[in-house]
């Protein structure tokens, strides 16, 4: 399945090709992450079907898929599902909520584990690498090692990382136990995904690294508006709007004040426009602290 997989295709359905290929489970930017795989990132449907044909499978077979019912879940998995049908494996995608997905590989919680066959997994991420691969060791199969891959070697590399101070050993470390994740055929590494922001230009916002927000750091900003003639403001009414923050300037469309409609834009009514959004930009940036 790992020479069958298309990633690039993948991350271009689900993520229009915004995020980024991933070497293994440690992002870029940390002490263990792997600048390539071991193995030839593009996808060889020939060597696939050989190698399934050498594990007793030259007609490929049928399995399911479970995923969480989400967007970008869904058009990766119909990627991936196409992506096998070329080696003659029949992929079933199962979708779940998040209530029924993130028990599924649990034996506390049922049986429903024996069922599970593949997985569009997620994890979240700290800044240090043994947040990564704690889920992966023997210990946590059953519990978050849905995959249950077993690998002495893996936990006694875990362990060991996570009470060395040399930079450089920790490095060597955690590179290791990702090779050992992509030897045992058990996983495909797609992305680290990309967090979109989007933030009024009246603000000055404050983000991590991996762009979560703080709020309670962000900062009034000054929007600033285009220094427009009175001939101007006649051709382009409704050029100046301040509705989005409840108050009344220029009627879109109108080329009036809101406050006198009866009559044109005057020298007073852009005076008041000036006040008015002065007062909105204070409002808005204020009510985000």
């Amino acid at each position: 399945m790992q020479r069958a997989v298309d990633v690039d295709a993948v991350l271009e359905a689900a993520y229009f090709g915004v995020a980024e290929r991933a070497n293994g489970i440690v992002a870029p930017g940390l002490i263990g992450h792997r600048e390539k795989l071991l193995g030839d990132p593009v996808p060889n449907v020939e060597e696939a079907r050989a190698l399934l044909a050498e594990a007793g499978h030259p007609d490929g077979f049928s399995c399911t898929l479970d995923i969480l019912n989400k967007t970008e879940r869904l058009s990766a998995a119909q990627v991936i599902q196409a992506n096998l049908a070329e080696i003659g494996i029949e992929v079933q995608i199962n979708q779940h909520d998040s209530g029924t997905f993130w028990v599924l590989g649990s034996e506390a919680d049922g049986d429903q584990w024996k069922n599970v066959q593949l997985i569009l997994q997620r994890f979240s991420m700290q800044p240090d690498p043994s947040f990564a691969t704690a889920w992966f060791t023997p210990e946590q199969i059953g519990v978050w090692n849905w995959e249950r891959f077993r690998s002495p070697e893996f936990g006694e590399l875990h362990q060991q990382a996570m009470i060395t101070t040399d930079a450089a050993e920790r490095d060597r470390m955690y590179k290791r136990m990702q090779d050992l994740m992509e030897e045992s055929g058990a996983y495909v590494f797609l992305t680290h995904e990309t967090n979109g922001v989007i933030y009024r230009d009246t603000i000055v916002p404050a983000l991590l690294p991996d762009a979560n927000v703080v709020l309670p750091e962000f900062q009034p900003g000054v929007r600033r508006f285009p220094r427009l003639s009175r001939r101007t403001l006649m051709r382009r009414p409704g050029s100046v709007s301040l509705r989005r923050w409840g108050h009344g300037a220029v009627v879109p469309g109108k080329g009036r004040c809101c406050e006198c409609v009866h009559r044109p834009i005057c020298r007073c009514s852009i005076r008041r426009i000036a006040r008015a959004s002065q007062r909105a930009t204070s409002c808005a940036a204020s009510s985000l602290g």
